[in-house]
């Protein structure tokens, strides 16, 4: 269903982006990120899933429309005190999958500032604690984000240009979380996931 969401939304960007003029460029670059909370909670008591990340991705502009590919490469803890006390070492390798509405604003000097907003689907390609694998991490942890906030880009020339983000993102529950909290009988609580997501990269205009 999210993924049928993801392809819905990303056409329905690109028509509307062909309803304005609008210059077309690509690039690529690094990223940080990281997630807070997630997992489930009862009172005080709570399963948490929190993690921090490096990453690298390629994009797709549109003026009005940024189509992003890239890869995460996450570390973090499974925090648990509600089912066993423990804390876990965990790995994660995440396809990340968005895109982003903008209105540019320029700023002169070659500097043009946008708000953005827009989904970014994190499809968890693997996970382990403390080594050992889950085999059905893509299932059950993949989730759907959504994201805002602001970047600017700043032109070295007529063609090229350096692109930095800044977004803060919160994600729908996984189907780990709304399964475990269907099988408690709906007494825990989503302990919502979110958090930063920060880019800087290098772009080229055609």
């Amino acid at each position: 269903m999210k993924k049928k969401l993801l392809l819905v939304l990303v056409l329905a960007a690109l028509v509307a982006g062909g309803a304005f003029a609008f210059d077309i460029s690509a690039g690529g670059g690094v990223s940080i990120s990281n997630q807070f909370g997630g997992g489930v909670g009862v009172g005080n008591f709570k399963e948490e899933f929190p993690w921090f990340g490096f990453g690298v991705f390629g994009y797709f502009d549109a003026t009005y429309v940024e189509a992003s590919l890239g890869l995460t490469f996450a570390f973090g803890k499974i925090n648990d005190d509600l089912f066993y006390d423990v804390s876990i070492d965990t790995n994660y390798t995440i396809l990340n999958l968005s895109i982003l509405g903008k209105y540019p604003i320029s700023l002169g000097d070659g500097m043009t500032v946008f708000p953005a907003a827009g989904i970014d689907y994190q499809m968890v390609l693997s996970m382990s604690s403390n080594g050992v694998s889950w085999t059905d991490a893509n299932e059950y942890m993949s989730a759907l984000w959504f994201k805002f906030g602001v970047g600017l880009d700043y032109d070295l020339d007529d063609s090229m240009y350096l692109r930095f983000l800044g977004l803060y993102g919160l994600r729908l529950q996984n189907k780990y979380e709304s399964e475990t909290i269907s099988a408690l009988f709906n007494i825990p609580n989503y302990n919502m996931g979110h958090g930063f997501t920060l880019k800087a990269a290098v772009g080229f205009r055609f």
